[in-house]
């Protein structure tokens, strides 16, 4: 019995590490606080190196928040060039060089990178003038 739980122990101290770790960030729109998980690719890792920013932001097309960086980010590797975003993605345009908040749907766009998703309902304020992204440690 004793092997056993030993056994189970080693199993799951295993499966724990090999797991990846999860980045999250907190974005802060107006009033309203939202979270996401990013994937990890180089684009992610490029944007959490800036933060925390506070920066503009604006709506665009009637389905988006978008906010400009002062520094373009990196492509991605798994970058096909052409995204078809949903209500919730995290998402970078590389020609602009802005981030885009999703919180309606849309046709494919190239350059658009997939970063990650909010954790939860995404319905942002349409008056919020100030977008503040940290990570959450």
């Amino acid at each position: 019995m004793k092997a056993l739980i030993y056994a189970l122990i080693i199993l799951f101290s295993h499966t724990a590490t090999a797991q990846e770790p999860t980045m999250k960030i907190k974005i802060t729109l107006g009033h309203q606080i939202h979270t996401a998980t990013l994937e990890d690719n180089p684009t992610t890792q490029a944007l959490l190196k800036q933060l925390p920013l506070s920066l503009p932001a604006e709506n665009y097309g009637g389905i988006e928040k978008i906010a400009y960086l002062s520094q373009k980010l990196p492509d991605s590797p798994n970058h096909n060039g052409n995204f078809a975003p949903k209500a919730g993605d995290v998402t970078y345009y590389a020609p602009w060089g802005n981030l885009a908040l999703f919180h309606g749907n849309t046709k494919p766009a190239n350059g658009l990178i997939y970063l990650g998703r909010f954790d939860g309902e995404f319905k942002p304020s349409a008056t919020a003038k100030q977008i503040r992204i940290e990570r959450v440690e």
